[in-house]
C-alpha cells in the first residue's frame, strides 16, 4: 500500500506506469507499475484518484521495487514526508 499525495491528475484503477522519477525529477529507474486499489478512507473502494485528492493505493510494482523503496519512507498518518516518487508513463 502506498500513500499518494494530491494528483494533478484523475487516475483510475489500472493505470499502468514505466519510470520513476525522484523529488527532483531525476530519472531513477523502469518499472512495470500498475494502481491495483484505490481508497481514501474506511477501505473503501475508488475507481479512481480524484484530481486534486489524498488516497492510500495498492500500486503492483513487477520490477525494480527495491530499487525505488530507498526513497519512500513509512507512514501511519496524512503527511508528506521529505521522501517521494513521481511515477509516469
Amino acid at each position: 500500500m502506498v500513500f499518494v499525495c494530491y494528483s494533478e491528475y484523475e487516475v483510475f484503477i489500472g493505470a499502468k506506469f514505466g519510470t520513476v522519477f525522484n523529488n527532483d525529477k531525476n530519472f531513477i529507474c523502469g518499472v512495470d507499475a500498475e494502481i491495483i486499489n484505490i481508497t481514501q478512507e474506511f477501505n473503501v473502494k475508488w475507481e479512481s484518484i480524484p484530481k486534486g485528492w489524498k488516497s492510500i493505493c495498492e500500486i503492483r510494482f513487477e520490477r525494480n521495487f527495491f530499487k525505488i523503496k530507498e526513497f519512500l519512507d513509512e507512514t501511519d498518518e496524512w503527511f508528506v514526508s521529505g521522501k517521494s516518487i513521481l511515477l509516469a508513463e
